[in-house]
């Protein structure tokens, strides 16, 4: 089962220096990054990205929180530059202009059910255990629910993967949906008592660095070296997940991993690039609008007008794209 590294880092925020462990030089630009969640197996490869930046000078402060929702609010208040997240509502709600300009994965869930539950029929109210509120997973549900004719019961929250599948085992909850490492672990383990219902077809971003607009524009030099070595280092990965196992011992990134991840991390990146889970290419306008339809039919984002532009910044990347000879309509 995947393990989580949460120790005493959960108590407040961690501040690592230097990812890459390298010496950077005394005109560095530097930037200040924050997570929302300790590391681990889903985060290595933009971990990779930026150790691969800092290595080309960029000096990088990375502050681990112990949500999502504080890393946002670090970026808006201006106490970070960048952050990683899926932030649409905030960013629909904030005071300041904030866009996300790099996607660096995509939500591919799975949901997991009881074998009493045959089809999406039998899920009439019954309830679905999700990570947590705010999130595409929810909103993706209900358009699958819709189409299937069907009331799915009250939403249950339980934060993380691994969480949810003890509460699966345990018969606390009869389904959830689960990320593609556990998902493999519980039909391998207990198939005879799950299995994976059929999902929608849309895929909407998970993971995305964002920042707000004017320190963007402030700092291209910064942004244009991060997305120029995280691009190349995914293009890398996608070719030959072997690559991101090496990187991580390289720049001993997540030292405290434990063995038996560290034996899945190539495979587990090989698996996830099939599957979509990683965007080989940086992301693309045509991304960026399927999140905003499937967050609208949610209700999560209201209104009209709700174009790309008020939610991304793409240009950064497309030059980056442009001068690596990466097509931009690729997925």
């Amino acid at each position: 089962m995947k393990k989580r590294m949460k120790s005493a880092m959960l108590a407040g925020a961690m501040v690592l220096g230097s990812l890459a462990g390298a010496t950077v030089p005394a005109q560095a630009q530097q930037i200040h990054v924050a997570l929302g969640d300790v590391p681990e197996m889903e985060t290595l490869l933009f971990l990779v990205g930026l150790a691969r930046a800092q290595e080309k000078g960029l000096d990088a402060k990375v502050t681990f929180f112990s949500g999502e929702d504080l890393a946002i609010q670090a970026i808006i208040s201006g106490q970070a530059d960048i952050g990683v997240g899926s932030p649409y509502a905030v960013i629909q709600n904030a005071d300041v202009p904030v866009r996300m300009f790099y996607q660096i994965s995509r939500v591919i869930f799975f949901p997991v059910v009881s074998r009493e539950i045959k089809d999406w029929k039998d899920m009439e109210g019954v309830s679905i255990a999700f990570h947590g509120r705010g999130g595409p997973l929810e909103p993706l549900a209900k358009i699958k629910a819709d189409r299937e004719g069907i009331t799915l019961g009250e939403p249950q929250f339980v934060a993380g993967s691994e969480n949810r599948v003890v509460a699966l085992m345990q018969g606390h909850i009869k389904a959830s949906l689960i990320d593609l490492l556990n998902t493999n672990m519980i039909i391998e383990q207990a198939g005879d008592k799950f299995h994976v219902l059929e999902w929608v077809d849309e895929v909407v971003t998970d993971e995305a660095m964002f920042a707000q607009e004017d320190w963007l524009k402030e700092n291209q030099d910064a942004v244009k070296l991060l997305l120029t070595e995280t691009l190349k280092v995914t293009r890398e990965i996608c070719e030959d997940s072997q690559v991101i196992a090496d990187a991580r011992e390289k720049y001993d990134l997540i030292p405290d991993m434990p063995p038996e991840l560290v034996e899945q991390i190539a495979s587990y990146y090989k698996e996830a690039i099939e599957a979509g889970v990683y965007s080989c290419t940086g992301g693309r306008p045509a991304d960026a609008e399927t999140d905003i339809e499937v967050f609208s039919a949610a209700g999560q984002l209201t209104g009209d007008g709700l174009t790309v532009d008020k939610f991304w910044s793409f240009e950064p990347l497309q030059a980056v794209q442009a001068e690596l000879g990466v097509d931009p309509n690729a997925q």
